[in-house]
């Protein structure tokens, strides 16, 4: 915008420039053609000079002096009415110069330095908004990194008290395991005494059995022998034999049932005796892991220990840390208030820049009417120019007409001289060329 203006003003300076030759170089036909005008009007003295001797020449020329005298009046005063109005121009000129040159001293005078101190504040302003974002963003990214320092603390204290308590439940756990294993085996020992027991009771039931068998065996014998005697006790006997016989098949079902449930205790004894032996062997892996986890246990002790020293120190730096936090903060808020108080600068220069603007937008105004002043002036000299050549066509007419009147002057003069007697011609000569060279 003030580039704009600035040309404006220029072009408008260079177009006044233009006027103002224009207006010198028409003062100088004006001064031009007023010494033409005295001289006609000397020419025109000395044509009525000449003419006076002749009535008819001194009448024609009376009418066309006054004619003259009447038109040059009229030259005279259009004259001086134009003067006036160019010494009016003139003046006006010189004012609206004036004014100008002092408005653009004014101007200058006032916008230099406010420009040169808007400028200065603007990069001031514009360094200190710079210098308080990165020293913002340096207290932002600092408070983040404290506040992520402070978490992963906590984080870090919330996981060692849980492996801290896991640690422990391990070990209460770890430390309960051998007894535990202890008594299964005792359990275990104790089962297989108990089954061995059972099974040395089955042994002898069996043994009974077969000697019940073999003794049922010799009583059949025995029967057979006494068949023949005993025939009426046949029927008897066979109830009893077959009563014997469920008996036996009863002994056998149970014999059976007897040898089934062996054949389980001794599947179950192998199972046991597997299960003893991979008990063993859990129970020494778990001896095993349980030194490896005693150990484990030391170095996550060592290691806790020193933890909730690195605790211990992190909360002795705690308030330090927060006194930080707090005086970024401060320094945040005088940050942001700077911001802001620079802020209402820049606003201020602006509404000055505004009314600069504004003052030269009513100079730039002035200026306009100064051209329209001289537009109309350029105008009026222009008309001016057309009645000067108005005059001087006029001029150039009266010229051919005194020529004209010259040349009937000079006949009249040649016929008056053939008229008078020759004895009086040469003095009649001798006086109009005498008259003839004093007008």
């Amino acid at each position: 915008m003030l580039v704009t203006s600035f040309a404006r003003w220029e072009a408008l300076k260079d177009t006044y420039l233009t006027v103002t030759g224009m207006e010198r170089k028409l003062k100088i036909e004006v001064d031009e053609m007023e010494g033409q005008l005295k001289g006609l009007q000397g020419e025109l003295g000395r044509i009525v000079k000449c003419c006076d001797e002749d009535e008819v020449t001194i009448e024609l020329v009376k009418d066309d002096a006054e004619a003259a005298e009447a038109e040059a009046g009229m030259m005279r005063e259009r004259e001086q009415a134009a003067l006036m109005e160019v010494t009016d121009l003139t003046r006006l000129q010189e004012l609206y110069q004036e004014k100008i040159q002092e408005i653009e001293r004014e101007h200058a005078t006032a916008l230099a330095p406010i420009l040169s101190r808007l400028k200065l504040d603007i990069q001031d302003a514009k360094d200190s908004i710079a210098e308080n974002q990165l020293k913002q963003e340096q207290f932002t990214k600092e408070i983040e990194d404290c506040k992520t320092k402070l978490e992963e603390t906590i984080d870090e204290i919330s996981n060692i008290r849980n492996r801290k308590k896991d640690t422990l439940d391990s070990i209460e756990i770890l430390d309960g395991q051998p007894d535990k294993y202890r008594k299964q085996a005792d359990i275990l020992t104790t089962a297989v005494k108990s089954l061995q027991t059972q099974d040395q009771k089955w042994v002898d039931k069996v043994r009974d059995v077969d000697l019940s068998i073999n003794g049922h065996q010799a009583a059949v014998k025995k029967l057979q022998e006494e068949l023949a005697v005993l025939a009426i006790q046949i029927e008897k006997n066979r109830q009893q034999t077959e009563q014997k016989e469920r008996q036996a098949a009863d002994f056998q079902r149970d014999l059976e049932l007897a040898a089934l449930e062996v054949d389980d205790y001794l599947a179950d004894q192998v199972n046991v005796d597997m299960q003893l032996r991979s008990r063993m062997l859990d129970l020494k892996a778990e001896q095993e892991h349980l030194a490896n986890r005693n150990k484990e246990k030391d170095k996550v002790l060592r290691r806790l220990k020193y933890e909730e020293q690195l605790v211990a120190n992190i909360q002795a730096h705690l308030p330090a840390l927060i006194m930080d936090r707090d005086k970024l903060h401060q320094q945040l808020l005088l940050v942001e208030a700077a911001k802001e108080k620079v802020t209402t600068q820049v606003n201020e220069i602006r509404r000055e820049i505004d009314v600069q603007m504004r003052n030269f937008l009513v100079v730039e105004g002035l200026g306009k009417e100064v051209a329209a002043a001289l537009r109309a002036s350029h105008e009026k000299v222009q008309k001016l120019e057309k009645e000067v050549r108005e005059c001087a066509n006029i001029e150039r007419l009266k010229n051919q007409h005194i020529t004209n009147l010259t040349g009937i002057r000079e006949r009249m003069c040649r016929q008056a001289a053939a008229k008078v007697p020759s004895n009086l011609s040469t003095k009649f000569t001798h006086y109009l060329c005498c008259y003839c060279y004093k007008y």
